[in-house]
């Protein structure tokens, strides 16, 4: 019985230790496989974001929503705090509540205010993207 514990004890503990390795600590660990919206405030956008899961995820797009209590987003295996300290210290500008980050790495775009249209169609005219529909036209 004591090992039949034993046993469920450290399948909890390796359980937890992968999880915590999993959380995303940097932006950069998303890069070639993601897009990023960073919505930086206090604002409730958590409707305008659930309204439009299916073009978020056909966009290939990881959102992380900051506000005073942490972030909110729709990758699953959470965040380190590293990762709120460096997304805000390097890509919070002043009047830019919004930040778009391609799948390169590099900023695309910001907003004061979340516009997912202007978002969908920033992303819809990249190159990567053109690729990605062209593929998936092919496809289907």
């Amino acid at each position: 019985m004591k090992l039949v514990q034993l046993i469920s004890l450290l399948s909890i503990s390796f359980a937890v230790v992968a999880a915590e390795n999993s959380a995303l600590s940097s932006v950069s660990q998303l890069q070639w496989s993601n897009r990023v919206l960073l919505i930086f405030g206090d604002k409730d956008y958590m409707p305008q974001l659930n309204a439009q899961l299916d073009e978020i995820n056909e966009r290939h797009i990881k959102w992380f929503l900051f506000d005073n209590e942490g972030v909110q987003s729709n990758h699953a295996e959470g965040v380190t705090k590293e990762f709120l300290n460096n997304a805000r210290s390097r890509y919070m500008a002043e009047g830019a509540g919004v930040v778009l980050i391609g799948k390169d790495g590099g900023v695309k775009g910001q907003q004061s205010e979340l516009d997912l249209s202007i978002i969908f169609a920033t992303i819809d005219s990249m190159p990567m993207r053109l690729e990605e529909m062209q593929q998936e036209h092919k496809s289907s």
